[in-house]
């Protein structure tokens, strides 16, 4: 059976708790007869090991579109149901949310296969401004966030050769503990038709 290193230690605590009910009923049951003793010291103890881990959720999928008749920026914040791709403040698509679920801070980071050239291929004025990320403390619910001490910065070049920061501690709590990378894709009229996709790889290691 799988379980959890915290459904692990809830139940190492609640069989602690039988075992000294059933010490504490024995002891007045040995009053009631008459005897007395006397107990010098003890102690109970546990260890509860660490646990750094995380969950990813939600894909990122801008939909289908055609040729934009314009500059467009494809970005996980926007509605862009008007050039046929999806509608991003719905809900129709969203950033990378990363939740700790683990029992300790953790050090986040990601890479990515593709830079902005790789993902588009081709299309005037490529720049690797076209493929940008940043960061967003929480998700949009605002009591979720997570990054403690937090610097964020606005929108960054995705980089394939560089390994980016996501967030130095990202918390453990049950109520604050996720962030979210954001990302935008600069489409321009001649880009090229076909399925445009990145690979990222996350990581997320104790603090």
């Amino acid at each position: 059976m799988d379980m959890s290193n915290k459904s692990l230690a809830l139940l190492l605590v609640a069989a602690i708790v039988i075992s000294l009910g059933g010490t504490m009923i024995s002891l007045s049951r040995l009053n009631e007869a008459g005897f007395t003793g006397y107990a010098a010291g003890g102690n109970v103890s546990l260890t509860v090991s660490s646990n750094a881990s995380c969950v990813v959720s939600n894909n990122v999928s801008f939909g289908t579109g055609g040729q934009p008749p314009i500059t467009i920026n494809l970005s996980t914040e926007d509605d862009h149901s008007a050039y046929g791709f999806n509608n991003c403040e719905s809900g129709d698509c969203t950033g990378i949310n990363i939740e700790n679920n683990g029992n300790v801070n953790l050090l986040v980071n990601f890479s990515s296969n593709f830079n902005a050239t790789e993902l588009l291929v081709q299309q005037s004025g490529l720049t690797q401004n076209d493929f940008m990320f940043k960061i967003k403390n929480g998700t949009n619910v605002p009591d979720r966030q997570g990054c403690i001490g937090a610097e964020l910065t606005d929108w960054s070049n995705v980089n394939k050769t560089d390994i980016m920061t996501v967030c130095d501690n990202l918390t453990s709590g049950d109520t604050a503990d996720t962030v979210t990378i954001e990302f935008n894709v600069t489409l321009e009229p001649d880009i090229v038709a076909g399925t445009k996709t990145a690979i990222l790889t996350i990581n997320c290691g104790q603090n």
